[in-house]
């Protein structure tokens, strides 16, 4: 028989550890509605006949104008306001053999985005949770960029560009040209990152967009954006937030005080030099200065690490609150253990 004072110290030892796992950002969004559309385009205008595209594309013009302009008339050089024009220039588009490759790759791994289509909405209604007066998309549009873009956000809309996420090992990623497309970008076209692509370009539009001032503020600003993608994704591997591999994700993890202290020796944090700057928040093969093995943008990762290390010991404060924290406190306030 179990003695009540050993049941009463096991009962507190097993609500200390759920306590232990729970993560803040998880709270519940059941009651709260989103009213996003998805659009695939794509297969609509591939499936259709030439009077059918003309029909669509009117269509398309008044839903979604600026992401549809942008993709179509800047992005694949077709013209959507002449009709003809539009729908010789969609036939010619199509008639492309590698395009007719990328079309076939398309079917083939996009047949189903129920599971994308849910966590987008998901997300969504994260964001809503913690920013209930931010604007929320109208539309999400799947489109063939033609590698133009993988995801985009205009004022009202967030388009995908689906080719980008057939994987690093399809034919077709294989076959673009080297010189236009780097290996480094190859490698992160998974389709494991397109729902945190989404957020991302939302949240980067709307809710926090980085700020271009001294590397220490960027670098906050930045980790503010990536804990706002975190609180949208709350299920999400840590790595997918980061836009990592895991391998990547590991080193960064392992090397995070190695990777502050060479900011902090190489004087980077009161630098205001742009150019400068790109090695540490762009993508890259690797982050400047740091072994070739290091991931991309640790200026990003290291801002998010002080975020989250904040947020530790503010766990009251709201994300809308967060992102009008100064920078200098956040920074201030990081520790690595």
């Amino acid at each position: 028989m179990i003695h009540l004072r050993s049941l009463f110290s096991f009962l507190v030892f097993v609500l200390l550890l759920v306590s232990c796992g729970n993560n803040p950002l998880d709270v519940d969004v059941s009651d709260i509605k989103t009213d996003v559309k998805f659009v695939q385009v794509d297969s609509v205008f591939s499936s259709s006949t030439a009077a059918g595209r003309i029909k669509f594309n009117q269509s398309f013009l008044k839903s979604f104008p600026e992401l549809y302009r942008f993709t179509y008339e800047k992005g694949l050089k077709i013209n959507t306001r002449i009709d003809t024009t539009f729908s010789n220039q969609l036939t010619q588009f199509y008639s492309d053999p590698y395009i007719k490759e990328v079309e076939q790759e398309l079917k083939k791994t996009f047949a189903d985005l129920s599971l994308e289509k849910k966590q987008i909405q998901e997300a969504l209604k994260h964001l809503k949770y913690h920013f209930p007066k931010a604007k929320q998309p109208n539309h999400v549009v799947f489109f063939n960029a033609l590698f133009s873009y993988n995801a985009i956000a205009t004022n009202d809309d967030i388009g995908v560009g689906l080719e980008w996420y057939l994987g690093s090992g399809n034919k077709v990623v294989k076959k673009l040209p080297a010189q236009n497309v780097y290996e480094y970008m190859k490698q992160g076209m998974e389709r494991k990152f397109m729902v945190r692509d989404v957020i991302f370009q939302w949240v980067y539009a709307h809710i926090q967009a980085p700020t271009e001032s001294k590397f220490a503020e960027d670098m906050v600003s930045w980790g503010k954006l990536l804990y706002c993608i975190e609180a949208a994704m709350p299920e999400a591997e840590k790595a997918i937030i980061c836009r990592y591999s895991n391998e990547k994700y590991k080193w960064a993890e392992d090397n995070e005080k190695q990777i502050w202290t060479y900011f902090v020796d190489q004087k980077l944090l009161f630098k205001s030099d742009e150019m400068l700057k790109l090695g540490y928040f762009n993508e890259a093969p690797q982050t400047a200065g740091l072994p070739k093995e290091s991931p991309d943008r640790l200026g990003q990762y290291i801002g998010w690490k002080m975020v989250r290390n904040y947020m530790d010991s503010h766990s009251d404060l709201s994300l809308e609150q967060l992102v009008k924290v100064p920078f200098a406190e956040i920074m201030q306030a990081y520790k690595i253990d």
